[in-house]
């Protein structure tokens, strides 16, 4: 497997060839490219830094998997801990403001 390969598979399914555009934008300077879709690039950075062309395609594999786990998990973390600030707002705090429901208990 080529570190090409697993670009590919994630800019399949990320929205409009992102992943592909900031794997290619790396061989140039990335910084000009952190104005742009941020996760692409760091989806991009995360499959190429850990890519080790010796491991097999599952090896390869299960450790894109891991790291990008390990992302969603912080990400999710984060997201958890704004739904929760937001929650805890006054409930004067305008509901349009956000798209997420106000679930207080």
């Amino acid at each position: 497997m080529k570190v090409e390969d697993l670009i590919r598979i994630a800019d399949e399914a990320y929205p409009d060839g992102k992943v592909q555009e900031a794997f290619e934008a790396e061989c140039g300077s990335l910084d000009e490219l952190m104005v742009g879709d941020t996760l692409a690039v760091f989806i991009a950075r995360e499959l190429k830094e850990t890519f080790d062309e010796e491991a097999s395609a599952t090896d390869q594999l299960e450790c894109a998997l891991q790291s990008i786990e390990t992302a969603t998990k912080e990400i999710n973390a984060v997201r958890a801990a704004l739904e929760q600030a937001w929650l805890d707002l006054p409930d004067a705090a305008p509901e349009e403001a956000c798209p997420v429901r106000r679930k207080k208990s």
